[in-house]
């Protein structure tokens, strides 16, 4: 019956000394750089190019750089090497800051490799695409707006789901 006791004593000491050092290993991978990140998923649903899908985030230091990208998950049979994508981005009065159509380039034109990763036992790619660095002008909420912008299509089935980061850039 004691040496039960030591041996549980034991197993649980080494349990929660491994539990202790996975938390630190995450808390101490996370990047405090990061103002915002959140992903928005279709649920199987055609993007509808009158479809913008928007990310409403709060700004505190209006002095800081931040670098603004974008996450992109689509079908790996994504018919383009590239996304034309508007973004742009409303402080609180909706008054417009900024608005561009960027190209993103999903795959190696000449070679058709995907720029993202794989994602393992899918047919899907994962991307981070750069879209801008900007100091805000002020506090407060900020909008971004991200729109697909291809030509001659109303709505792209490959594509699974978009987000976007926000990150302070080092001063």
């Amino acid at each position: 019956m004691f040496r039960t006791t030591i041996k549980n004593n034991i197993y649980i000491a080494k349990a929660l000394f491994t539990a202790l050092a996975i938390s630190f290993l995450l808390v101490s991978c996370v990047d405090d750089r990061i103002l915002f990140e959140e992903t928005k998923v279709f649920d199987g649903k055609p993007w509808q190019r009158k479809d913008a899908v928007s990310f409403v985030f709060d700004v505190q230091d209006s002095t800081q750089k931040h670098l603004i990208s974008c996450y992109l998950k689509n079908l790996n049979d994504y018919q383009f090497c590239n996304l034309y994508i508007q973004y742009s981005i409303l402080d609180s009065t909706k008054k417009s800051i900024k608005n561009e159509i960027k190209d993103l380039m999903l795959y190696n034109p000449k070679t058709g490799e995907p720029f993202g990763k794989e994602e393992m036992f899918t047919d899907a790619q994962l991307g981070l695409y750069t879209l801008d660095s900007i100091t805000f002008p002020s506090k407060g909420k900020y909008t971004i707006l991200l729109q697909h912008h291809m030509r001659d299509l109303s709505s792209l089935d490959q594509i699974l789901s978009i987000g976007t980061q926000i990150k302070a850039l080092p001063k």
